[in-house]
């Protein structure tokens, strides 16, 4: 089965599982109460989402430093001329 991006959906072992919906930006999650620890799963989660967030975070600064010095580069070489 191909996955968008070539990775898999999330899947626990403990019971919740994704599937794709329509909208890229939603997900949607099959919780299996019989055989899971809620508040465990959502505490990864939640862990999940806050290490995806400074991920989004560190690229965000990265690409802007990185926009600044091409500025600063193409700034220089008008100078130049």
């Amino acid at each position: 089965m191909a996955f968008r991006g070539g990775a898999a959906p999330f899947r626990s072992s403990d019971g919740l599982s994704t599937r794709q919906v329509g909208n890229s930006d939603e997900i949607q999650l099959r919780i299996d109460p019989m055989h899971a620890d809620l508040d465990d799963e959502i505490i990864g989660l939640t862990s999940q989402v806050r290490r995806l967030k400074n991920v989004a975070q560190e690229i965000n600064s990265e690409a802007k430093l990185q926009s600044d010095f091409v500025d600063q580069l193409v700034r220089h070489q008008l100078n130049l001329l």
